[in-house]
């Protein structure tokens, strides 16, 4: 017993020596326990044990993950009688907590920080980068170098550091506050016909090689998993990431988004299945999918395969 302890703890070292420090996670029966033993208002708990239990699909979920996560998430609810209906409020409330604790920070500093911050790691794997190349960047300089609180906001919330590496925290808020600032940005401009933000966002998805999704069925439950091809260009390598951002456009800017950005990604798919009829374009969907089907050997299907180009990434998140 100690032996594997010992190797689990060599182990654990080593992947924080390779990747850095990482977040606790937490099975079910801890998120439960955290939200039974919080001291939120009777009828929060109530909405969210309902909503874990009966609703994987919805945002909340991605708050409670860790403990780290499900710690903030929880102490920024602690006024609140019942959950936001759409994550990006949910961001709001998180924020003003922060800077509730710490008064002499400004809620615009804190925001422009994880916008800036985000736009510097979104396009990768993880969210970590080596210590030195944080501690020596303009970010770093400009908004925590001279501004000692906001400093503690981050480094208390925001971000696990070693001697090597720095890890964000809470990809949701630094999602929010990139679409934040970019959606007030563009709102102002003079641009009425919104070319600018248009070609903003074809910049930020760009276009990228398919994806590969593998659906398994595991009895009456069903896994989606998506893999990147090792010889393809790719912007956002992380899919959560990539539906983060979809939906928080689609929360805080949801006319401009639609008119300028999806609705000409859903006119371009449709030209590729051709305005025939409707058989001809199920066999030009599942042509382009390249769709795989997988039976065991009593014919039940139990897995498939399909090559899914950004048009569909976008539908599906």
């Amino acid at each position: 017993m100690e032996k594997e302890q010992s190797l689990e703890m060599v182990k654990e070292d080593a992947e924080n020596w390779l990747f850095g420090p990482n977040e606790l996670p937490l099975d079910d029966e801890q998120i439960s326990e955290f939200i039974t033993e919080s001291d939120l208002q009777p009828s929060l708990k109530k909405e969210l044990r309902r909503i874990f239990k009966n609703n994987r699909l919805h945002y909340i979920h991605d708050y409670l993950q860790t403990r780290e996560s499900i710690t903030l998430s929880l102490a920024a609810l602690h006024d609140i009688g019942n959950l936001p209906d759409v994550e990006s409020s949910l961001c709001i409330i998180i924020i003003q907590h922060l800077l509730q604790q710490n008064t002499n920070s400004k809620l615009t500093n804190l925001i422009d920080f994880c916008a800036e911050t985000f736009g510097s790691f979104m396009y990768l794997d993880e969210p970590v980068i080596r210590a030195s190349e944080f501690l020596s960047s303009d970010i770093y300089n400009h908004y925590l170098k001279n501004d000692p609180v906001l400093c503690e906001i981050v480094f208390g919330n925001f971000v696990l550091q070693d001697s090597q590496w720095v890890r964000f925290l809470h990809i949701p808020i630094y999602t929010f506050c990139y679409a934040f600032t970019t959606c007030m940005e563009y709102r102002n401009e003079e641009d009425s016909d919104g070319e600018s933000c248009q070609e903003f966002w074809k910049e930020v998805w760009g276009n990228n090689f398919d994806k590969l999704k593998r659906t398994i069925k595991y009895n009456k439950e069903t896994q989606n998993s998506i893999y990147y091809a090792e010889f393809g260009i790719y912007y956002f390598k992380n899919y959560d990431w990539e539906g983060r951002m979809y939906r928080m456009y689609q929360e805080l800017d949801p006319f401009q988004f639609n008119r300028l950005y999806v609705s000409p990604k859903i006119e371009g798919y449709l030209n590729q299945l051709s305005y025939e009829c409707e058989e001809s374009k199920v066999l030009n969907h599942l042509s382009l999918c390249k769709y795989e089907f997988y039976y065991d050997d009593s014919g039940t299907p139990r897995s498939s395969t399909a090559f899914i180009s950004d048009e569909l990434s976008m539908f599906e998140i």
